[in-house]
């Protein structure tokens, strides 16, 4: 176990959140929360893990990188 605000424990969820604040969050504003939450929605499914490049998945957005993945054979 570690320490208490640790960010490194979430290190994930942390880089997400980043991401999601600098690229759709900071740059609209939002008329209700419906509003906020369907463009969230569309950010995470349409552009995040269909177009957005990761350098952790060799510059592939996930989508792709998994659909790799599966076509891998199996031994």
């Amino acid at each position: 176990m570690s320490d208490v605000d640790n960010p490194y424990d979430n290190a994930k969820a942390e880089s997400f959140f980043k991401t999601l604040k600098q690229e759709e969050v900071y740059l609209k504003e939002y008329q209700s929360f419906e509003d906020a939450q369907a463009n969230l929605t569309v950010f995470i499914e349409q552009v995040y893990n269909m177009k957005r490049l990761h350098s952790s998945l060799g510059y592939l957005p996930p989508a792709e990188f998994e659909a790799a993945y599966a076509s891998l054979p199996r031994s």
